[in-house]
């Protein structure tokens, strides 16, 4: 089953704006989250806000990234009750 996974991020050196960033794959976003976490103090504050992804039947849930076992891994969260 295909997965569209969407990064919600705010960057704090703009006056807070709000993006929207896809991808493809598990791996895709956490290599984009690594790239953001190794930015320098000299360039723009870019924070994750929320990570979830959209399956071809339109169910959504909802990710962080953790470290697990020297890894970084993207795990589901559970659903809101």
């Amino acid at each position: 089953m295909n997965r569209l996974y969407i990064i919600v991020e705010t960057n704090k050196s703009s006056y807070n704006e709000q993006q929207m960033v896809t991808h493809n794959s598990e791996r895709e976003v956490i290599h984009y989250a690594g790239i953001l976490a190794s930015r320098s103090g000299l360039e723009d504050d870019i924070e994750i806000n929320r990570i979830f992804s959209v399956d071809e039947y339109g169910d959504v849930d909802h990710h962080e990234i953790e470290f697990k076992k020297g890894r970084l891994v993207l795990s589901k969260l559970p659903a809101p009750k």
